[in-house]
């Protein structure tokens, strides 16, 4: 789990820190939850991958919205956030829906507010 999470060389601190903290494309918000972090590092453990894999494993989650991000939007439509939680990743042995999309100006403070995230 070192590999994935802050600070020092991190993949995310790597992937996001580009931008400032937090940030992942286009300054949206990027997520993730301490249950999923866990869950990304027992695949990985379990694929025996290392962090070659760690990185198939994040470019996963992550593909659809790495796509749909690029395109500028405003208002309602626009990508706010992706947030990575244990229903993105799955269980060890299947795979889960991937990151999830959130729109609108608030959007991740709504669900904080709602779910703790």
């Amino acid at each position: 789990m070192r590999s994935l999470a802050p600070p020092q060389k991190s993949w995310l601190v790597l992937k996001a820190g580009k931008t400032g903290g937090g940030r992942f494309l286009n300054m949206v918000k990027l997520h993730f939850t301490e249950k999923a972090l866990r869950l990304i590092g027992q695949k990985a453990m379990v694929k025996n991958t290392g962090a070659r894999g760690l990185r198939a494993i994040l470019e996963t989650l992550l593909t659809d919205a790495m796509y749909e991000i690029p395109d500028v939007k405003t208002g309602n439509d626009r990508v706010e956030a992706v947030v990575i939680d244990e229903e993105s990743v799955g269980s060890v042995d299947k795979p889960g829906c991937g990151g999830k999309i959130l729109r609108g100006d608030g959007a991740l403070d709504d669900l904080s507010s709602k779910d703790q995230v």
